[in-house]
């Protein structure tokens, strides 16, 4: 474990770009002059929002990053954005860090899974849908709500709903090497996915969560354990790279009660150093940034 650099939040406690739209000028604003391309990927679906995807290098191993599958959780789609600016926009304060990742990783990014849910300030999609319920991971056997009835409607089929066909459809014609799926919660703790798919992810992961603890002692940690639970994480990791290898797949929750802190931007630079240490030096513990330059 390692402790990393610690960040402010910037945003208040109020969504600056209420409006879907006026969000997506702000992302293009921030990445087109890094040389992104935004491709329209899908709709949500009511058909009234776009699902836009930013993309740059996707000759090397690819990081396909995502944010806001629920929509309420608005925080999310501005930390994802705040770290992909910082790394392809070399605005970070270490530059061997940020030269590292632009090094060894393509980037796939979008900002807003959940459109219509952004814009109306809705945690499911039109069709009371939780997204993150409707994709093809173990989705047979989980029995969720009613539809409209609670948070876990989990659609009438896997990839039911347009948005998350769209990002299924996207991943698999990537094949990216990690994938991660970022979310906020309130409460009392920020954390990761200490998923037990393969007996490394566990050490990895935990190693991943303890420099989360040194880096924001004062915030509580939860292990959240949804790999074998119907996810879109858990399907991502289902998945297969075009390296060849297992998707490295996770979930962040940033603690967004917390005005003080921004725990997600700092947990995706500790998740992509750590895998990146993994897949180029074979280690599954980073105690020194050092040691993998």
């Amino acid at each position: 474990m390692f402790k990393f650099t610690r960040f402010s939040w910037n945003y208040g406690d109020t969504n600056p770009y209420p409006d879907y739209n006026d969000y997506i000028k702000y992302v293009d604003s921030k990445l087109l002059p890094l040389g992104f391309e935004k491709e329209i990927i899908g709709k949500s679906q009511d058909g009234e929002f776009n699902i836009y995807g930013y993309s740059k290098n996707l000759d090397k191993p690819i990081f396909w990053l995502d944010a806001d599958i629920h929509g309420s959780e608005w925080q999310s789609s501005y930390y994802t954005l705040d770290w992909v600016h910082q790394v392809w926009g070399d605005t970070f304060i270490d530059k061997k860090v940020t030269k590292y990742i632009r090094d060894n990783l393509g980037i796939f990014y979008v900002p807003s899974m959940n459109p219509w849910g952004y814009h109306n300030m809705e945690y499911q999609q039109v069709n009371g849908v939780n997204l993150a319920r409707n994709f093809d991971s173990y989705w047979e056997k989980y029995k969720g709500n009613a539809q409209f009835e609670g948070h876990n409607y989990k659609g009438t089929a896997p990839e039911s709903e347009s948005e998350a066909k769209a990002v299924a459809d996207k991943i698999r014609e990537l094949k990216p090497y990690i994938a991660i799926n970022c979310h906020t919660t309130t409460g009392g703790a920020s954390g990761v996915d200490m998923s037990r798919r393969f007996s490394w992810y566990s050490v990895l992961f935990q190693d991943v969560q303890n420099s989360i603890k040194i880096t924001y002692p004062e915030i509580g940690t939860l292990d959240w354990n949804a790999q074998f639970s119907p996810t879109a994480q858990g399907w991502y990791g289902q998945q297969v790279s075009k390296e060849g290898t297992p998707t490295f797949a996770n979930i962040i929750e940033h603690q967004s009660d917390r005005d003080d802190v921004n725990t997600g931007l700092a947990t995706l630079y500790i998740i992509v150093l750590t895998i990146l240490n993994f897949k180029n030096n074979g280690k599954l513990k980073l105690n020194n940034l050092n040691d993998i330059f």
